[in-house]
């Protein structure tokens, strides 16, 4: 997580047009959009950036990169790969692999303390963006 709206404040100053409708100067997409209907996600964006339609079909299905531990795009984890592995705990051997941090679970109430300090930078981000990103509130 983040504080994503102050830099995209700053990009939507940079890309601000009197010409053109505010929801046409950025386009956003959540992480959620692309898990939950990749193909509508990448439909919008080659919309959004005037290419010509793709059937996305053949590429979102056979699964995604950047996920269950591998960092690049030379491997490719399939949906059912993705599945098995969210559903494991992590593992000393695991973090490891994926990621030289430190993976440790965090309390319910630093949970909840970091929802509320992100919440209002969240709101400013969902209204600027002109929508909601799923996540936890």
């Amino acid at each position: 997580r983040g504080i994503y709206v102050f830099p995209l404040e700053w990009w939507y100053e940079v890309f601000a047009s009197a010409n053109v409708q505010r929801e046409d100067w950025i386009h956003t997409v959540c992480t959620e959009e692309m898990s939950d209907n990749a193909v509508d996600a990448m439909d919008d964006v080659t919309s959004f950036l005037g290419l010509p339609e793709f059937d996305f079909e053949n590429t979102t299905s056979v699964g995604r990169y950047n996920v269950g531990g591998h960092r690049g795009y030379d491997t490719v984890t399939t949906v059912d790969e993705e599945s098995d592995e969210s559903d494991e705990p992590i593992t000393t051997t695991q973090e490891s692999k994926s990621s030289p941090l430190d993976l440790t679970a965090i309390s319910d109430e630093l949970m909840t303390e970091l929802l509320e300090f992100y919440r209002p930078y969240n709101e400013r981000l969902f209204e600027l963006i002109g929508k909601r990103c799923a996540w936890k509130e």
